[in-house]
């Protein structure tokens, strides 16, 4: 396909049966490592792109030793395990798979919308304690999300799924973006939200009128601990927060405080500072919090379509072609 320059391609990668996920093509040289430490000047020489995923860390050291690549194709959206920066002043191209999970993560965020509102962390854990759930659900409240008022703070393609499903569930879908890029584009709302009814916000107001508040931004310079104790004082007694973006936006000890303090009725969070969580993660302690491992985009539909959609970019570079969606 490409000449004599190969079709090597590493691909840094967790073990686990691949064929019955997608089929890597016959014609790519391909090399499975799943430690960073794996990545040998022997195994890289000659690669021309390197595939790769959450956890692995993509930094200077293993842009420089994988000298000469032509791609670093992430199978996923954020690309924060990957040194930008450095990748572009190495003039080596990232690109991710912008779209692939977002009805996934949409289904996540309606599912501990309703797991929250109906109280079930409570219901399971008295369930557990074999006690009768219903003087503890009726007290705190348990209710139905209909009426209720969603806050999606970014508005990007998931965003944009979750906001169709709080539609069809007669939930009243508010936005707003971060403040930097708040002060950068104003308040316009954009075509996607037009055509829902969402309703654009400035930032804290989204946060003083939501009921739920959905987080959907990538982490940055300008995004860490973009919620933390002063933005959780905004929000309802009555509200709930939902993490599936990147930990790091939200402050786990801010969080767990406001938890431990009631605050804020509660929250679901499915990524973290560190992942795989530390035994000593605040929010592990944490009354009325649904926790999960980074699973918002866990389904087979999900990974057949990111892995699919990175293979098609990986050939379109052994074939001399640019690549789609780059982020540098």
């Amino acid at each position: 396909m490409s000449g004599n320059r190969g079709n090597k391609v590493i691909c840094l990668v967790p073990p686990g049966p691949r064929d019955r996920i997608a089929r890597f093509p016959d014609h790519w040289e391909a090399c499975f490592v799943h430690r960073n430490d794996d990545l040998t000047a022997e195994l890289t020489e000659g690669a021309r792109a390197l595939l790769t995923t959450h956890p692995y860390l993509v930094g200077r050291a293993e842009l420089e030793l994988l000298n000469g690549v032509e791609l670093v194709q992430q199978v996923g959206v954020g690309v924060d395990n990957i040194d930008v920066d450095a990748a572009q002043e190495l003039g080596v191209p990232v690109c991710n798979v912008p779209q692939a999970n977002a009805v996934s993560v949409a289904e996540y965020v309606i599912m501990a919308c309703i797991f929250l509102l109906r109280r079930m962390v409570d219901a399971t854990a008295a369930l557990r304690r074999f006690e009768n759930p219903y003087p503890a659900l009726f007290a705190r409240g348990s209710h139905e999300v209909r009426g209720k008022k969603l806050g999606l703070v970014g508005y990007g393609a998931i965003a944009h799924e979750v906001a169709k499903r709080a539609l069809a569930l007669e939930m009243e879908s508010l936005s707003a973006s971060a403040p930097q890029r708040e002060r950068e584009r104003g308040l316009e709302p954009g075509a996607g939200e037009r055509e829902l009814g969402v309703v654009r916000l400035p930032f804290e107001q989204l946060l003083r009128e939501a009921d739920v508040v959905s987080v959907h931004v990538p982490l940055t310079g300008a995004t860490r601990d973009l919620i933390g104790a002063s933005e959780l004082a905004l929000m309802k007694p009555s509200a709930f927060l939902i993490n599936t973006s990147r930990g790091g936006i939200v402050n786990e000890a801010d969080l767990a405080d406001a938890l431990a303090q009631g605050r804020i009725a509660g929250a679901a969070v499915d990524v973290f500072s560190v992942e795989p969580i530390r035994p000593d993660n605040p929010l592990l302690g944490a009354p009325n919090a649904f926790l999960s491992p980074h699973s918002g985009g866990s389904t087979n539909e999900c990974v057949i379509d990111a892995i699919r959609e990175s293979i098609t970019n990986v050939d379109r570079v052994l074939r001399g072609e640019e690549p789609h969606h780059r982020v540098c």
